[in-house]
């Protein structure tokens, strides 16, 4: 008979994804490239150039607003910079963000245009 050696590691058996989460990886755009017809969610990466305090809408919706700008944005006559305006809804006055200071970075997934 031969003595097998059992490792010292102890193993669990792995959980199955969920099926709510789909297993694919995001692809940020930059706001250049966008095309506003698009129907399609978009996600990408943003600085933070201005922003409201979340504020209450109706009795069950919070809403805030963001100036988002990223370096894709062509500067236009008199030197102002386009921009990206962020509307974010929603429930919970917590599941907002607060913007501390101008330049804060955000990444948002599934915004619809």
């Amino acid at each position: 008979m031969s003595a097998v050696k059992k490792s010292g590691k102890k193993t669990t058996p792995s959980k199955s994804k969920s099926p709510g989460k789909p297993n694919t990886k995001y692809e940020y755009v930059e706001f250049g490239k966008v095309s506003v017809a698009s129907t399609e969610p978009v996600h990408f990466y943003g600085v933070i150039v201005d922003a409201t305090f979340p504020f209450k809408k109706s009795s069950d919706m919070f809403e805030c607003f963001l100036k988002v700008i990223d370096p894709t944005l062509k500067p236009q006559s008199k030197g102002k910079n386009e921009y990206a305006q962020v509307a974010l809804r929603a429930r919970r006055f917590e599941d907002l963000p607060i913007c501390h200071r101008v330049g804060d970075l955000i990444r948002v997934h599934r915004a619809t245009l």
